[in-house]
């Protein structure tokens, strides 16, 4: 819901800036995030269909790719951005 919400702020919204979500670093890194992040979103919405259609050895095998980029996204962003 998160990746949604933040998506929905910035493209469909007034931007994630106005919303109160201020970069700290270059903006080359804010994009690489980003692309890190939007390709992590592509990896959950397979994880969610692998698990809802049963293909346990797919699921598995992907969820090692998963787990250590949502991880890292989650945690970059910490360090990236500030709140107001």
């Amino acid at each position: 819901m998160t990746a949604f919400y933040l998506l929905g702020l910035k493209y469909l919204g007034e931007g994630i800036e106005q919303a109160g979500l201020i970069a700290t670093v270059d903006k080359l890194y804010i994009d690489i995030h980003r692309a890190i992040a939007a390709f992590t979103l592509v990896l959950m919405l397979l994880m969610g269909w692998s698990g809802l259609t049963r293909k346990k050895e797919f699921h598995r095998k992907l969820h090692f790719i998963f787990l250590p980029l949502y991880t890292l996204v989650y945690l970059s962003g910490l360090f990236l951005f500030r709140s107001n």
